[in-house]
């Protein structure tokens, strides 16, 4: 299955992106800002077949952002649409040699022009005076990628079926140094876990279509002894029997909505080779509890 990454703040445009995408056979990494696309373009640019980019995003214009692709003689470039409402971006679109589309746009136009883009003929010409390395200019940016305080960079999957939530985790996570790819569906979770193999998957349990504790068995036999560290989270399945239901699908940890961010970190942190060696850590959040 293809690969698709939306970089667009507008939570609903976002959406709208996610969905005519997913209609058309693309698996969907979403990033809310510039900072959240760059890493995951740096931590596997290989496994993204597209970028759809606003025009205008947090931290990097899109137009500048796609300047800085081209120029980074160290990655392969990927198949690029910025999304704009103005002309004027449009035009500086041009100028880069990439395909553009103004807002509002119908849905089939979006999938045609994405399956037109996927196999470019060469990488564009990168503009006089742009950046040498995308990992260069974020670094210049006012919010640094940080090194991890666990001394490693982990892989995570967040699931919820809040997209307000899945926002928040991944700006969490991500500004602790580590790779992050959300979704807020949870037919979609299992082939995320599939492609991005991670080494956290952070799950919600009431998610509609397919439960959290379904999710996390199904992970726990597709991967068995390899399955990553599974963290459920629940703001209304909290009971003693809910938290024996998570131990017996595999869950590793239980966090209880709204949860402390440190907790949640302390979990990533504690992460030494195997899910089982983690313990307990009740000084970083009070909201922690595990389900080993």
């Amino acid at each position: 299955m293809p690969s698709a990454l939306v970089a667009e703040s507008d939570r609903v445009l976002r959406e709208l992106l996610r969905l005519h995408l997913q209609n058309a056979g693309f698996n969907v990494i979403l990033a809310p800002d510039a900072l959240v696309a760059g890493r995951a373009i740096l931590e596997r640019p290989e496994a993204i077949d597209v970028l759809l980019i606003n025009a205008q995003l947090p931290f990097m214009s899109g137009i500048d952002f796609v300047a800085t692709l081209i120029a980074d003689s160290s990655l392969r470039f990927i198949p690029t649409i910025v999304i704009t409402t103005s002309e004027h971006e449009a035009h500086r679109a041009d100028a880069l040699n990439v395909p553009s589309l103004v807002a509002p746009f119908p849905a089939q136009v979006l999938v045609d022009l994405v399956n037109t883009v996927r196999h470019p003929a060469a990488k564009p010409p990168a503009a006089e005076g742009a950046p040498r390395s995308m990992r260069q200019r974020l670094d210049d940016l006012t919010v640094p990628i940080p090194v991890p305080r666990a001394g490693r960079r982990l892989r995570v999957v967040v699931a919820d079926d809040e997209a307000d939530t899945v926002t928040s985790l991944m700006a969490i996570i991500s500004d602790e140094g580590h790779g992050v790819f959300g979704t807020h569906r949870a037919a979609e979770v299992i082939p995320e876990v599939r492609l991005n193999k991670p080494d956290a998957v952070i799950l919600d349990i009431d998610m509609p279509g397919i439960s959290g504790f379904a999710i996390a068995r199904e992970i726990r036999e597709m991967l068995g002894d390899a399955s990553p560290l599974l963290i459920a989270v629940s703001g209304k399945w909290v009971g003693q029997t809910d938290k024996m239901l998570a131990q017996l699908a595999g869950f590793h940890f239980f966090l209880q909505k709204p949860c402390h961010p440190d907790a949640l970190l302390a979990l990533l942190d504690g992460r030494q080779g195997s899910p089982h060696s983690l313990q307990q850590d009740e000084s970083r959040g009070p909201s922690l509890i595990s389900a080993t």
